[in-house]
């Protein structure tokens, strides 16, 4: 009687093991499939919003340069950087880049894009930028964004320029050839890159632009030790030039030359020409 009682008790308890593994499965099957649709509905999230979907696993890989590159006028960001507002108009040509070309996009949406950019690290950040830059960037009602035209805004910022900087409007308009840059770094870095993409612009015609660094100082509003700092960050090339004539009392030689010797020890008159920086 015993016996057939351990037996009874062993079955039981085998039994009882094998659901209770049975059970383990189970539960580990509906968690793998409840991940596998979380995992999912994420990526249909990241698809409607327009980034990319990073896995945990995944956690370095970063966003996609096409999301990452935005067509600028770097016209229109010199005025922007002559007035501090670059943290405005890199968020503004992204907020079009995003918005499809319908000018309007969600704050919650917009705030998630920008962070997978990495171009606003919290939440303080980006209402501070948006609140810095309303009714002249974008407009801000009932959750959504609402972003000034390129037309317009070109237009509020020359008029800006032509109160404060007349002589820079004429030759120095927006509405250059834009290029594609990846603004999704560091501000130094978004600063040197329009610079350089303006420089790039300007010499497009000629093959390299000739301009005195006093001029350039004037434009962007930063001093010759700033300037040099963007050139070094993205590697612009310059070339210093100089002029020379043998008639010291000629009408031509500005009043700024000095005086050198040649080889043969005769005098002349030497003068340094505006800088010429290749694309």
């Amino acid at each position: 009687m015993s016996i057939a009682k351990n037996n009874r008790n062993h079955k039981t308890r085998q039994q009882a093991s094998v659901n209770s593994r049975l059970d383990f499965d189970a539960g580990n099957a509906a968690f793998a499939l409840a991940r596998s649709a979380w995992q999912q509905a994420r990526q249909q999230r990241a698809a409607r919003l327009g980034v990319a979907y990073v896995a945990p696993s995944d956690v370095h890989l970063k966003s996609t340069s096409d999301i990452a590159r935005v067509w600028v006028d770097c016209e229109l960001g010199r005025v922007c950087i002559c007035r501090h507002e670059l943290p405005e108009f890199r968020v503004w040509n992204y907020g079009h880049q995003m918005a499809n070309g319908s000018g309007k996009i969600g704050r919650a949406d917009f705030y998630l894009k920008l962070g997978q950019l990495g171009i606003v690290a919290n939440r303080r950040t980006f209402n501070g930028i948006l609140a810095r830059g309303n009714r002249l960037y974008w407009r801000e009602r009932g959750g959504y964004l609402y972003l000034t035209g390129w037309k317009k805004l070109s237009a509020k910022l020359t008029r800006w320029e032509v109160k404060y900087a007349p002589d820079h409007v004429a030759p120095n308009r927006p509405g250059q050839r834009r290029v594609q840059l990846d603004l999704s770094g560091s501000l130094k870095l978004s600063h040197a890159l329009i610079y350089n993409g303006w420089i790039a612009v300007k010499s497009a015609k000629l093959g390299y632009l000739e301009i005195a660094r006093s001029t350039l100082s004037a434009l962007w509003h930063r001093s010759k030790r700033q300037l040099l700092s963007w050139e070094k960050l993205v590697g612009i090339r310059t070339e210093l030039r100089y002029a020379e004539h043998q008639d010291i009392t000629a009408p031509l030689v500005p009043n700024y030359a000095y005086l050198c010797l040649d080889t043969d020890g005769n005098e002349l008159a030497s003068w340094r020409l505006p800088m010429s920086a290749p694309p």
